[in-house]
């Protein structure tokens, strides 16, 4: 037996936004982290900044990875809202 499933368009629509615009933020902080350890490894070299860069790039490639699955579900949101619309759309015609 099949099981229904009930999903708003526009509610997942704009959860995937706001999931989008999440992402967004953790991209630039990807960047800016990138670019401030840089910096800070001009002026700071010592066995506990490489345990801090350490630490950081673990922390970096965390939000890449968090980011990465988050597109995936921003993909998958939008594909059930479009599905959900042709499915009340032929209900209606």
């Amino acid at each position: 037996m099949a099981e229904s499933v009930y999903i708003d368009p526009s509610r997942a629509r704009e959860f995937a936004g706001d999931l989008g615009s999440a992402t967004c933020l953790y991209r630039q902080a990807v960047e800016r982290l990138s670019g401030n350890l840089g910096r800070l490894s001009a002026t700071w070299r010592d066995a506990q900044f490489e345990e801090f860069e350490r630490e950081v790039k673990e922390l970096r490639r965390g939000l890449v990875e968090y980011v990465a699955e988050a597109d995936k579900a921003i993909a998958h949101l939008s594909n059930l809202a479009e599905h959900a619309d042709e499915y009340h759309r032929e209900q209606q015609g």
